[in-house]
């Protein structure tokens, strides 16, 4: 079950690609200068319990910095858009320290879906900084034995920015820290949406 809060984030940039649309973004959230509406869709985004912060490049108000507690979130609402079979999401990410509360999945979450209702493998697209092994990671699942997760080759430190990006459809999950591949797994299910 998972039940661990968010750790000490920071976003500055998250943007959702579609392989089926067209243009291919359909969400961007920049948070400048505070505002959490989606700059290409009707997506805005709610803030609970966040504060705003300096972004990668010193711009205040322009980033969000996470509590770590289950009441500090951004909730990006329930658009079928944000949840596409294939499609790619890109962020910016600064993790100040894990969160060692809650019980169930061993990390925190940067963002996450849920695939289906049940407690375990129910993430439809997520990506968490894991505890055991200090590392982010990628991961899609469809139930306990459809599940697809990427671990990049180096560990991540605390207290420094990263470029997250993952890609995935029917057949494969790629995941790229700071431009770099750390690797494709094959996923071979077609990606569920609670």
């Amino acid at each position: 079950m998972f039940k661990y809060s968010l750790g000490y984030v920071f976003f500055l940039l998250i943007c959702f690609c579609n392989a089926q649309k067209e243009n291919g973004v359909v969400a961007r959230y920049t948070f400048n200068q505070g505002n959490s509406k989606d700059e290409i869709g009707k997506n805005d985004a709610k803030a609970y319990g966040l504060k705003l912060t300096e972004d990668r490049f010193g711009n205040k108000n322009s980033a969000y910095f996470f509590h770590g507690s289950q009441d500090s979130y951004l909730n990006l609402g329930n658009n079928p858009v944000l949840k596409p079979r294939r499609g790619t999401i890109s962020l910016w990410v600064k993790i100040d320290q894990a969160i060692y509360k809650g019980e169930g999945v061993h990390g925190n979450p940067i963002i996450y879906t849920r695939s289906h209702i049940e407690d375990d493998f129910n993430e439809g697209y997520a990506i968490f900084y894991g505890f055991n092994v200090r590392k982010l990671n990628c991961n899609t699942s469809l139930s306990e034995l459809n599940q697809t997760t990427i671990y990049p080759e180096a560990i991540t430190y605390f207290r420094q920015w990263y470029h997250l990006a993952m890609t995935y459809d029917d057949k494969m999950l790629t995941f790229y820290v700071d431009g770099v591949k750390e690797g494709s797994a094959v996923k071979n299910f077609e990606s569920k949406f609670l």
